[in-house]
């Protein structure tokens, strides 16, 4: 199953595409990340899992599409340390 990761759907699961990951895994010599699409894709979905479940109260500001949003980014009004717009 493709994955989505549209910025503020409703049904996205990922924040990273698989050709960024492969491109990000290829960069670095990660020669672990030659698994199947499918295995990778599930890898993503459980990082993105893992990054709203331990930073998500942190994030700053509103979620775009308010409750309907699966992930906790994009944002609105989301201001870094310095209260510079994300």
């Amino acid at each position: 199953m493709a994955l989505i990761v549209t910025p503020g759907a409703t049904d996205a699961d990922s924040y990273a595409t698989l050709a960024a990951a492969d491109a990000y895994h290829t960069a670095r010599g990660n020669a672990t990340w030659t698994v199947t699409d499918a295995v990778k894709e599930s890898a993503l979905r459980r990082a993105t899992s893992w990054l709203d479940g331990t930073y998500g109260a942190r994030l700053a500001g509103l979620a775009v599409n308010g409750r309907s949003q699966t992930l906790g980014w994009p944002r609105l009004d989301a201001l870094d340390f310095y209260g510079n717009e994300v």
